[in-house]
């Protein structure tokens, strides 16, 4: 049974790392690996799979933490990359333009 408990919104600063892969090695999550070692599963919705792009990036999200299944999981209001808005200032798109090119992302 699955069980999730919400925690309340929070910010956690940390890594973007990849967590789960498909048969072809293309990344399907991701997780925010915080710098005291905690790492939060990221909710695979719109705002969230926007972070994929943004693999071993250092950021700042804000969002609802919660645990799943005793997994902290956090679904993604906002992100920061580099005091810069992922979100609102191209950094996402010019991250994905190069991951479109075949650049690949090793596991």
């Amino acid at each position: 049974m699955k069980q999730k408990t919400g925690l309340g919104r929070f910010q956690i600063r940390g890594l973007i790392i990849p967590v789960a892969w498909d048969e072809k090695g293309n990344v399907l999550t991701v997780a925010v690996s915080t710098f005291d070692e905690d790492e939060y599963i990221v909710d695979r919705d719109k705002k969230g799979n926007q972070l994929i792009g943004l693999l071993r990036e250092e950021v700042k999200v804000s969002g609802e933490i919660g645990i799943k299944d005793g997994v902290k999981t956090i679904k993604v209001r906002s992100c920061v990359l580099n005091k810069k808005s992922a979100f609102n200032e191209g950094a996402l798109e010019k991250k994905r333009e190069g991951h479109a090119k075949g650049e690949s992302v090793p596991r």
